[in-house]
């Protein structure tokens, strides 16, 4: 009897256990110095893998890493609530692509239902939303502004094909914004 209530005690242990270790998340530093990357995985590990996210500890946000392909961003030191985003994609191609001076991307985040007094911000927060490019956290919404002025990063004249599809893989990403918690 004493054995069948050991045998049971150690079994609920062990089992405690890998709970803690399924759900532990760790973190580590990603390319740029304000963000994190943290791990997750659930109990059913071995059927699927785990997700790897960058945080954007700033506002509270989390985007899950693709695989194979890091993001980073870069903070504004103009504006605290607008960002900048590039993958590990992109730098793959050279030139100044994936660099933080060429981002496609910007996420700018703004009190659901406030409006920019800068017109011109105005005019790229509302085409994303008439492009389905926000996603709406808490009573923030998050606008990812599309920036194609700077032309093609590798110098050659013209948007490179892979780079397109790079960018779509990064719009693609920052979709699945969620919160951190």
């Amino acid at each position: 009897m004493v054995a069948l209530i050991g045998g049971i005690g150690y079994y609920v242990y062990s089992q405690n256990q890998n709970k803690q270790q399924n759900t532990a998340s760790t973190s580590q530093n990603s390319q740029t110095k304000s963000s994190d990357t943290s791990s997750s995985s659930n109990s059913s590990a071995q059927t699927q893998p785990s997700v790897s996210y960058l945080t954007i500890k700033e506002w509270g946000v989390k985007v899950a890493q693709p695989t194979g392909n890091t993001i980073s961003y870069q903070i504004s030191k103009y504006d605290a609530n607008t960002a900048q985003f590039v993958t590990s994609e992109q730098k793959t191609l050279g030139g100044a692509c994936g660099t933080f001076p060429m981002a496609r991307y910007t996420i700018t985040r703004m009190t659901t239902g406030t409006k920019s007094s800068d017109t011109v911000l105005q005019n790229k927060l509302d085409a994303a939303a008439q492009s389905n490019q926000t996603v709406q956290i808490g009573n923030m919404t998050y606008y990812i502004v599309k920036d194609m002025s700077g032309g093609d990063c590798v110098g050659n004249g013209q948007i490179n094909p892979q780079e397109a599809v790079y960018n779509n893989n990064l719009l693609a990403a920052l979709k699945g914004l969620v919160a951190a918690n």
